[in-house]
């Protein structure tokens, strides 16, 4: 098992689940779930993943990580540390629309 950048990996940062999910060009999948953990720590969980799949970092091809939800617009960690979950306009917003859409007469 010894190619150089045999493996492509992806990593999913969702709301309370971290998914790990590596594959190599024989069609071998390795997948890792746990508990979700800030941004700054996933290189050290990513680590511990390679290590208990006994995959070096030189034989890793490709690394994605999603990490939409978990961060702001400009990229640094949500201080609550929970995903984005769409919020429906309350009667308050959708009156405030109204407002500014009203025509005089």
């Amino acid at each position: 098992m010894g190619a150089r950048g045999a493996w492509a990996i992806g990593c999913d940062v969702g709301g309370t689940t971290l998914r790990v999910v590596a594959r190599d060009a024989a069609g071998r999948t390795r997948r890792r779930r746990g508990p979700v953990v800030p941004p700054h720590a996933l290189p050290a969980r990513l680590r511990t993943a390679l290590s208990a799949w006994a995959i070096r970092p030189d034989q890793v091809a490709a690394l994605v990580v999603d990490l939409a939800g978990r961060v702001d617009a400009r990229g640094a960690p949500r201080g609550d540390g929970a995903a984005a979950r769409p919020r429906p306009p309350g009667a308050r917003d959708l009156g405030r629309r109204g407002r500014a859409r009203r025509r005089p007469g």
